[in-house]
């Protein structure tokens, strides 16, 4: 019976009908995969500075002896 429910709010849905059953409107965003963009400077700032790699092409001592600390960030 539960399934004979489930299906008919999903056609209540494709049809695009104003008026949904409860089931419906629990369903509603169910099967819905949320997509939030994120700025991609935002994703840049917040990115890691070194990889999971242990023995990698660069070390990250000498990553982190390239940059002056003691300078403000920019921007």
């Amino acid at each position: 019976m539960a399934v004979l429910n489930i299906s008919r709010a999903m056609r209540l849905l494709a049809l695009g009908t104003t008026r949904l059953t409860e089931t419906a409107r629990l369903l509603k965003n169910v099967f819905r995969r949320t997509t939030t963009r994120v700025n991609l400077e935002v994703e840049l700032a917040h990115g890691f500075a070194f990889s999971q790699e242990e023995h990698g092409v660069i070390g990250q001592s000498e990553v982190i002896r390239a940059y002056d600390t003691t300078q403000p960030k920019p921007g």
